[in-house]
């Protein structure tokens, strides 16, 4: 059912049966832009430790996760930077959930970059860096979405 909302989106969904295979297609070089995982997995990692470990793989890759346990902590996990959403849903908020997921890496990879700027001119006396620290693109498109890591929590 979720693969069927993805396409209708316009993903072509890989599907995995637990974490550890997420994990394994993202290291064998396939190309991810989004990963969606269920908080409650079989295989003995949870949705919670999966966002972790991509978060140190690839940082700026959104993860959204989903859960249908009042109990979980949504608030919790917003302020370390995960999106949940709330089972039941539908399309429209399936949608909204990966809309505010990539916005939200984006925008730590903007504070970042620009965090990163601030310090380089504190440190080098110049008006302005030259490229993003993160994928060094020129500086007229640096606060563009890069291919690398966003860094941390600013």
């Amino acid at each position: 059912m979720v693969a069927g909302m993805f396409g209708q989106l316009g993903y072509d969904v890989l599907r995995t049966r637990d974490a550890a295979g997420a994990l394994r297609a993202l290291d064998n070089g396939g190309t991810v832009n989004l990963v969606f995982s269920d908080i409650v997995m079989p295989g003995g990692m949870v949705g919670v430790a999966l966002a972790c470990q991509l978060r140190s793989r690839r940082p700026e890759l959104p993860v959204v996760l989903t859960s249908g346990h009042p109990g979980t902590a949504f608030g919790e996990l917003a302020t370390i930077g995960l999106r949940v959403l709330a089972k039941p849903y539908g399309l429209d908020e399936l949608r909204a959930a990966l809309q505010q997921a990539v916005q939200l890496v984006d925008t730590r990879h903007m504070l970042s970059a620009k965090n990163r700027r601030a310090s380089d001119m504190l440190q080098n006396g110049n008006s302005m860096a030259n490229s993003c620290p993160r994928c060094n693109a020129p500086r007229a498109t640096s606060l563009d979405r890069c291919n690398s890591t966003w860094g941390t929590r600013p």
